[in-house]
């Protein structure tokens, strides 16, 4: 007997990651490489924490910890700061809003439960963070995978045949890409990729509409100095197209399990990204309330003054941003195949 809905999974949540990361700090052995979750770590396994994060985190006053935020959607210099962190100085020409969210996951999940029908199709890849599968579960949504490469580039051609197969039985989909350094593969799309699927998705019939969902959780961990050239391809979206970008703290500034992230949305028309805001915003109340307020004003003190945490920041990233290619040229315990990583860290 339950007193659930007919449509609840009761089975025992197994989390992939978080299960083999556990298994792992039981390997003692030397010669192993922990490489189950994506957090950066040094050489003896202890996770970083950076300086420049966290001791201004200290320093803010005990009552704005203890505040709630003032909004919903998060605080104004907090969405301005990341906004303005993640585009830098890429000139987008789509209007654009912002919702802050509890870390990347957080992003990902409002794309996940706002666009589609149930049973509608998300596109997901097919070596990614296994979250995805379990978000398009929980809003019951079909899940299916594209495959990631061809030889030692991205395979567009099958991602293309399944966006055609799919939109002929819907009138809309969520195409989620894991660019900058697709996690766990480390891929990055080239510039020349990024406008051929733009120019792909553009051709397609108005009358269906794309959600293109992008979760950028690693931009910031790229070994490209324009990690965010993308963002330029998407000023040519159509107007059936919503670009969405999915982005984490956690990933950039070691703040794991402060959970702060955001979703910033882009469109050619200001009506629509302000209706997928008051939409989201609502959401938001009713999930979580709201964010974090003193982990809020702490990012946008950091990014307000970046120059502390971009050199601490550059010290373990510059250590490892050899480690592709010490992996493909050492010979290996057990045979396997090394996939193309272009640009990435993951």
């Amino acid at each position: 007997m339950t007193f659930l809905k007919k449509t609840r999974n009761t089975s025992e949540l197994v989390d992939t990651v978080f299960s083999l990361a556990a298994k792992a700090k039981n390997d003692l052995d030397p010669n192993a490489v922990n490489a189950t979750i994506g957090t950066l770590c040094d050489e003896d396994g202890q996770l970083f924490a950076f300086d420049s994060v966290f001791d201004p985190y200290d320093k803010l006053p005990h009552r704005l910890k203890a505040a709630y935020a003032s909004a919903f959607k998060g605080n104004d210099n907090y969405r301005q700061a990341v906004l303005n962190w993640v585009l830098r100085d890429k000139k987008i020409q789509l209007n654009k809003e912002i919702i802050a969210t509890p870390g990347g996951t957080g992003a990902v999940s409002l794309a996940f439960s706002n666009f589609l029908e149930p049973g509608q199709t998300v596109l997901i890849p097919e070596i990614a963070w296994p979250v995805y599968q379990l978000m398009a579960n929980e809003n019951s949504l079909k899940a299916v995978s594209y495959s990631l490469f061809e030889e030692d580039h991205f395979n567009i051609t099958n991602l293309k045949q399944l966006i055609l197969e799919n939109l002929q039985s819907q009138d809309k989909l969520i195409l989620l890409i894991n660019d900058p350094c697709q996690n766990p593969t480390g891929y990055s799309l080239s510039i020349s990729e990024w406008q051929e699927l733009i120019f792909f998705l553009n051709s397609l019939p108005k009358n269906k509409q794309i959600i293109l969902l992008n979760d950028v959780a690693y931009i910031d961990y790229t070994f490209t100095e324009d990690s965010r050239a993308f963002l330029e391809v998407w000023n040519s979206l159509e107007n059936h197209i919503l670009g969405l970008v999915a982005y984490s703290c956690s990933k950039s500034f070691t703040s794991y399990g402060m959970r702060l992230g955001a979703l910033i949305i882009l469109h050619q028309n200001q009506e629509v990204v302000e209706g997928v805001l008051h939409a989201m915003d609502k959401q938001a109340r009713s999930l979580w309330s709201n964010i974090s307020n003193s982990g809020m004003e702490n990012i946008a003190n950091v990014l307000c003054h970046p120059e502390a945490y971009l050199k601490e920041k550059n010290q373990p990233f510059n250590y490892y941003k050899n480690e592709p290619s010490f992996l493909s040229n050492k010979p290996m315990l057990v045979i396997c195949t090394i996939i193309p990583s272009k640009k990435g860290s993951s």
